[in-house]
C-alpha cells in the first residue's frame, strides 16, 4: 500500500503541485492508495448499471479522480479524453432538459433510489473490509491488505464474466428501447424508415466496439499477474 510515497516524484512529468502530494504523510498517501483502487476497480463496474444515481456516483468520482491526477502530473489529452468518455455517464435530467414525472412517490423511483444507494454502500465497505481500513489512537487511518491471491484469483475470475454480461445487457436494452422508440413514437413512414435505419446502424456499431473492448484471457492473465506483483512482492 505504499504505492503514491514514491509515484509523485518518479512520475515522468511531475507538476509544482506533486512535491507538496509527496511530502503528505504517509497513511493518508496509503488511504489514497485504497481510494484510487476503489475508483479503478469498483467504481467502473457502476458506468453500466441502469439506475442514473448510480451512474451519477461514478461520473463523479471518475472525474474528481481525473482531475486530482492532471494537478499532480503532465500525461497530455489521457486524462481530458477519459473525462469527456464519462459524460456519457449522464443523463439529460443533469443537463437541464427535465422529462415529465408522474407526481407524488412512484414504485419504480423507491425501488430505483434503493438499489443505487446499496450498490454504493456494499462497494463501500468491501472496501473497509479488504483493506482493513481502521481508526487509530492517534486520528490517523490505518490500512492494510486483508485478501489472499487466492481471494484475487476468484474476484478476477466471478468479476470479468459478470461485467461483460451486464455491460451486453445495458447495451442491449438501451438498443431495444430506442428501437421502440423509432417503431412507435415516429410519425410518417419515411421518418420511421430512416429512424429505423439509423438505430439499426448504431446498434450494430455499438456492439463491434463493445465486443473489441472486451478483455481477453491474456491480457485479463497479464493483469492478474501485474496486480499480483504490486500486492504481493514485498509479504
Amino acid at each position: 500500500m505504499t504505492a503514491l510515497n514514491t509515484h509523485f516524484e518518479s512520475q515522468c512529468l511531475p507538476t509544482p503541485l506533486a512535491y507538496f502530494a509527496h511530502h503528505l504523510p504517509s497513511w493518508l498517501l496509503q488511504l489514497m492508495t485504497v481510494g484510487t483502487y476503489y475508483i479503478e476497480i469498483a467504481v467502473p463496474i457502476a458506468f453500466f448499471a441502469p439506475m442514473k444515481t448510480i451512474r451519477r456516483y461514478a461520473f463523479t468520482l471518475q472525474f474528481l479522480f481525473q482531475i486530482s491526477i492532471i494537478l499532480t502530473g503532465n500525461y497530455t489529452f489521457f486524462n481530458l479524453l477519459t473525462m469527456v468518455l464519462c459524460i456519457s455517464l449522464l443523463d439529460d435530467d443533469f443537463f437541464g432538459y427535465k422529462q415529465p414525472q408522474p407526481s407524488g412517490i412512484s414504485f419504480q423511483r423507491i425501488t430505483s433510489r434503493s438499489v443505487s444507494f446499496t450498490f454504493i454502500g456494499f462497494s463501500l465497505y468491501y472496501t473497509y473490509k479488504f483493506f482493513g481500513l481502521t481508526l487509530k489512537q492517534d486520528n490517523t487511518i490505518g490500512s492494510k491488505i486483508t485478501f489472499t491471491k487466492t481471494d484475487f484469483d476468484w474476484f478476477i475470475s466471478m468479476s470479468v464474466p459478470y461485467c461483460v454480461i451486464t455491460g451486453f445487457l445495458t447495451l442491449g436494452s438501451t438498443a431495444a428501447q430506442a428501437i421502440v422508440i423509432s417503431m412507435f413514437d415516429i410519425k410518417g413512414c419515411w421518418k420511421k424508415f430512416t429512424s429505423l435505419f439509423s438505430c439499426f446502424f448504431y446498434c450494430v456499431v455499438c456492439f463491434g466496439l463493445f465486443s473489441l473492448t472486451l478483455v481477453s484471457e491474456s491480457s485479463c492473465y497479464f493483469m492478474r499477474s501485474f496486480i499480483h506483483f504490486l500486492f504481493f512482492s514485498y509479504h
